[in-house]
């Protein structure tokens, strides 16, 4: 199958294909707020305090106190994935439904993340055809822009596909004005103004900037779906043929895995 038809149909097909976690009324019931009050604990059932707990939609969030408890507000009606973050623990995200006006709960087990042991030898993906199909080892070897492989995205275990760009070069992660993670570059181009904002290609199709399917992609799109990723920051490291609209401010590229 061409690499374009893949998402030609738009965010609906990868809903139904499962590359978006959770259900699909991401953003039922939009409009109104609820709250959330979690409870996180370790595998024995004992509180964790000082988990960092985040809602999707919601600009920052809070940690557990000593109790293992904590309370989240603001939170867009509708399904939503929930995170939870601490050092010495496996991440984790649950989906919760949110009604507005209503305080939702739910119950988080973390699990103590494993010791990686010396001596261990970890033998890195062979090259992934569609990934040689689409130019993605041709463009690396260039060594133009930041590259993330498959193996390298599973040796990381994001939450989200946008926090990889944590670790990308070039690139940084900010909320949006309604509360949604998005990126931007971390530089800027002369006469152009506040030019930051990447164009966004999956899978050989570009997404719409300024859009709820740009929120989606970042946000919603499984992780463990990607084959490999690049970011161009801008400028003249970016490859010609995904420049054709100008895109001074930058270029993502995701690529998923195909069966």
């Amino acid at each position: 199958m061409p690499l374009t038809s893949r998402f030609a149909a738009g965010l609906a097909v990868a809903l139904t294909a499962g590359l978006l976690v959770g259900s699909a009324p991401l953003r039922a019931q939009a409009g109104g707020t609820a709250s959330l009050d979690v409870v996180v604990v370790d595998s024995a059932g004992g509180p964790i305090a000082e988990v960092l707990v985040e809602v999707a939609g919601v600009r920052g969030g809070v940690r557990t106190n000593d109790l293992g408890v904590a309370r989240v507000n603001g939170v867009p009606a509708g399904t939503r994935l929930v995170y939870a973050y601490r050092l010495g623990f496996g991440a984790a995200r649950v989906s919760v439904q949110f009604a507005t006006g209503a305080v939702a709960s739910t119950r988080i087990t973390l699990t103590t993340d494993a010791v990686t042991l010396a001596g261990v030898q970890v033998v890195v993906d062979p090259v992934v055809r569609s990934l040689q199909q689409a130019g993605f080892y041709a463009r690396q070897r260039r060594g133009m822009g930041a590259f993330m492989t498959g193996d390298r995205i599973d040796e990381l275990r994001p939450m989200r596909t946008v926090d990889l760009f944590r670790r990308m070069r070039g690139f940084k992660v900010v909320y949006d004005a309604r509360g949604f993670m998005d990126l931007q570059t971390t530089r800027g181009t002369a006469g152009l103004g506040n030019c930051t904002t990447p164009v966004i290609f999956l899978d050989g199709v570009r997404i719409p900037a300024r859009t709820s399917a740009r929120e989606d992609v970042l946000s919603f799109i499984n992780p463990e779906s990607l084959a490999g990723v690049e970011a161009y920051a801008g400028g003249a490291s970016i490859p010609a043929e995904y420049n054709f609209t100008g895109s001074a401010c930058g270029v993502v590229l995701l690529w998923t895995r195909t069966q």
